[in-house]
């Protein structure tokens, strides 16, 4: 009965698991570069969006990869959206960097992501 909204993030790379443990309990983590990405890609998203690398889109097979719609929305001079497809934008091309809103998309601003 609920409606569920997600925004979903893709990156691919290699992290770490394990478990992080003290005499008085146990944690599972992730740790590694991927990881931090995701994190800040889900920092990114928006009304309900899937964006994903360019990185992990160049792993997947070119059959594959026809399957896929890929496109950007950007806002012209004339504050119109735009969208275009079968592009890559950077992330400092799709958020304004210097809003301290976004000051957490800094380490990101150079990922291509579509």
């Amino acid at each position: 009965m609920n409606e569920l909204r997600l925004n979903i993030d893709l990156d691919e790379g290699q992290e770490w698991f394990g478990a992080y443990q003290t005499p008085t309990y146990r944690e599972f983590t992730l740790l590694g570069n991927t990881i931090n990405k995701a994190a800040r890609l889900s920092d990114f998203a928006r009304n309900y969006s899937i964006w994903v690398t360019k990185n992990i889109l160049a792993t997947v097979n070119s059959k594959e990869c026809e399957k896929v719609t890929c496109e950007i929305r950007r806002q012209s001079k004339d504050r119109q959206e735009i969208l275009e497809p079968s592009t890559y934008g950077h992330v400092n091309n799709l958020k304004n960097l210097e809003d301290p809103t976004n000051v957490k998309l800094h380490d990101i601003g150079a990922l291509p992501v579509t």
